[in-house]
This record gives C-alpha cells, sequence and structure tokens, in this order.
C-alpha cells in the first residue's frame, strides 16, 4: 500500500509540472509584445518635428523686407548744395543794360534742410520740407583788379512734397514732387538793384534714394530742381542733398 501510495504522489508532482510548464510560457509570451509597440511611435515624433521646423523661415524674411516700408511718422536732417542755372546769365544781362560789361564769378552756396513727414502706404509717403542756403555770391572779375562781391543772395524754401516709393526693401528709390514758397534775402553791395528781397511760388522736381541702416536709421541721398515763380524766377537751381532719416 505505501508503494502505490508513493507511486501515485509522484504521478501526481509529475502531470502538475507537465500542466505548470505550458502555463507559465503563455504568461511570459506577450511580454515581449508588449515592449515592441512604443518603438515605432518612438521614431515617429522626431519625423513630425523635422517636417515643421522650416516652415517659419519665410515669414520672417517677409516682415523683414515689409518692415522697412511700414506706415509711420519720420525725421531728416541733411546737408545740401545748390547749382543756379540761370543766375549768373540773369545778372550779366541785367548788368549790359545798365551799361557795364564785367566777367562775372558765381559761388555756390551750401546750406542745411530739415522735414518731417508720414508714410501712410508702402509706396506712399507725405512730408513738409525746409531748405536753407547761405548767401550765392556773384562776384566781378578782370585780370587788373581782384574779385569784389557784386550781389549775395540767400533762399529760405518751405514746399509739401508728396514721395512714391518704388521698391520696398532695404534700399528703396522714390520720386518727389512738391509745392511752396521761396523767400529771398538780397544783400546787393554797389546798389544795382537787379534783385529785391522778395517771396514767391516755387516747385520742386526729383528723386533719391534711402539706404537703411536698420529697421530705425537710414541714409538720404536725393538731387531735385527748384522752380520759384514770379519775381524769382531766375532763382531756378539743381539742389543735392545727403542726410539721415530716423523713423518711428
Amino acid at each position: 500500500m505505501r508503494r502505490l501510495t508513493v507511486r501515485s504522489t509522484i504521478a501526481a508532482l509529475a502531470a502538475l509540472l507537465l500542466f505548470a510548464i505550458p502555463a507559465q510560457a503563455d504568461e511570459i509570451d506577450p511580454e515581449p509584445a508588449m515592449e515592441a509597440e512604443p518603438e515605432p511611435e518612438t521614431e515617429d515624433e522626431p519625423e513630425s518635428e523635422m517636417e515643421d521646423e522650416p516652415e517659419p523661415e519665410p515669414q520672417r524674411e517677409r516682415s523683414r523686407h515689409d518692415d522697412y516700408a511700414r506706415n509711420g511718422a519720420y525725421l531728416i536732417g541733411n546737408m545740401a548744395g545748390a547749382w543756379y542755372t540761370e543766375l549768373k546769365q540773369d545778372t550779366k544781362d541785367a548788368l549790359e543794360a545798365l551799361g557795364y560789361s564785367l566777367g562775372l564769378d558765381l559761388e555756390s552756396p551750401l546750406g542745411l534742410g530739415v522735414r518731417g513727414g508720414y508714410r501712410f502706404h508702402p509706396h506712399l509717403a507725405a512730408e513738409a520740407q525746409l531748405g536753407w542756403f547761405a548767401k550765392a555770391t556773384i562776384e566781378a572779375a578782370n585780370e587788373d583788379d581782384p574779385a569784389s562781391d557784386l550781389v549775395k543772395i540767400k533762399t529760405l524754401t518751405v514746399t509739401g512734397n508728396l514721395k512714391a516709393y518704388l521698391l520696398t526693401g532695404r534700399i528703396q528709390p522714390y520720386l518727389l514732387a512738391g509745392a511752396g514758397l521761396m523767400r529771398s534775402d538780397v544783400d546787393d553791395k554797389l546798389a544795382f538793384d537787379i534783385y529785391d528781397s522778395e517771396s514767391a511760388f516755387a516747385a520742386r522736381f526729383g528723386g533719391g534714394l534711402d539706404l537703411y541702416l536698420n529697421r530705425n536709421l537710414a541714409i538720404l541721398m536725393e538731387g531735385n530742381y527748384v522752380l520759384p515763380t514770379g519775381a524769382l524766377d531766375g532763382l531756378d537751381h539743381v539742389l543735392w542733398a545727403v542726410g539721415l532719416q530716423y523713423r518711428f
């Protein structure tokens, strides 16, 4: 009886081991499958980030480009020079009418300018401009006597201008047209009474170039023609200017 009991016990243990081993194998098999699932998710995340990175770059470039042409106020200060196109010949003709025949020299003046304006469109701006020129000097000279001053004329011109910008990037060429008043102050050394201190309507035409150093500062280079009328029609002059512009 004891031998049968021992044998039956061993058989029972063997049967339990046979059933337990497959059960443990079934429990272990799903674990590798669970670890393998997150791997494709980690690989997809960097790919989506790489695709989104290039998109902001062109937007930044466009914003910088448009920033130079933004709406807003500005101030300009400049140095200027003038070349009078008719003053020398008109003075010579007037002296000959009085019975004087003289060789003449014209010393062109230097001046200063200031203006303030507002840019209300990427391609348009309006401004008020004031330009002052030191005395243009007309001298009489001959071979025997040193030059002597005959007439000195200084001018003050105020115009309202409209500017049309051809480009809106860092380099901005523009066209300009304006109208206003010119005032002349005459110092007639020999009392020839050729010119008087007068005020008259004047027009301005020209163009220039703004070269931006940054979003607020730009170098201005400009040339225009100032055409006075009436009593000052002999003071036509070509003007050049170099200055600095500040954008608010």
